[in-house]
């Protein structure tokens, strides 16, 4: 196992509308801006599968407006969250606008012990990681929630990405993610295929990630553009997608 720990950081998002959407990343292309290795051919697949409780607590936090809140979540970077190799398990914690976020790769067998609920297995592996202080922080707390709170797999959400990368004072990330589908988690190994509902329409939503002050093209970019702070949240759109407008059950 590894673990790649990303700092705390600020986050603002914005809704683009697909001319927007072309501009913007016109303006980020012509700054020449460092891409991510996954976007030097344009966008990539991301698949993200979200945990909750079975009240769905994490969803009623945000959707409360709860200051302090958290997510766990499964991602990988391929076109199908079927039979995995790697996955990464992300613990996002929020605080207001500060965000610090976990992450620890586990292997396709891995995996599947978690979706199983094998803890055993993974109290084990807790002992073995415990010369390394940092995974085992990152696993014990991913698994202190994942146990306490009986959260399971609930949705799936697929999308494409463009990831930008730039260095000042300190790191920056600008991501921008389109064509964002949801699909409730337990139909992604069926042999007909997934079923997804389309949770964005025709819209991008540009995230930016950075410590420190945002550099003056930035300021010039939402300024030129009328780009207007929002949230958005895709494992929360996701459930009232799937809620709503299919009418699937979140939970077996």
């Amino acid at each position: 196992m590894k673990i790649s720990y990303i700092p705390n950081r600020l986050e603002c998002k914005y809704i683009l509308d697909v001319a927007t959407l072309f501009k913007v990343e016109q303006y980020l292309e012509d700054l020449r801006l460092v891409k991510d290795e996954y976007s030097e051919n344009g966008f990539y697949t991301v698949n993200s599968v979200y945990f909750d409780t079975p009240s769905l607590y994490d969803y009623y936090a945000k959707e409360a407006g709860l200051l302090k809140r958290k997510k766990l979540r499964a991602r990988i970077y391929k076109d199908r969250f079927d039979n995995p190799k790697t996955v990464w398990l992300e613990l996002k914690k929020k605080h207001n606008l500060s965000i610090m976020k976990e992450r620890i790769v586990l292997k396709g067998d891995e995996w599947q012990k978690l979706l199983n609920r094998d803890t055993t297995y993974f109290l084990d592996l807790l002992k073995q990681e415990e010369q390394n202080p940092e995974t085992s922080k990152a696993l014990k707390e991913f698994m202190f929630h994942y146990v306490k709170g009986s959260y399971k797999p609930i949705a799936y959400v697929q999308y494409k990405r463009k990831a930008y990368l730039a260095r000042f004072t300190s790191p920056m990330r600008i991501t921008i993610d389109k064509d964002i589908r949801a699909q409730r988690f337990g139909s992604i190994t069926e042999s007909e295929g997934p079923i997804f509902t389309n949770i964005n329409k025709n819209e991008a939503v540009l995230e930016v990630k950075f410590n420190g002050r945002v550099p003056w093209w930035f300021k010039d970019m939402v300024g030129r553009f009328c780009l207007k702070r929002t949230t958005f949240s895709k494992y929360n759109l996701s459930v009232n997608a799937l809620r709503n407008e299919i009418g699937l059950p979140l939970n077996k």
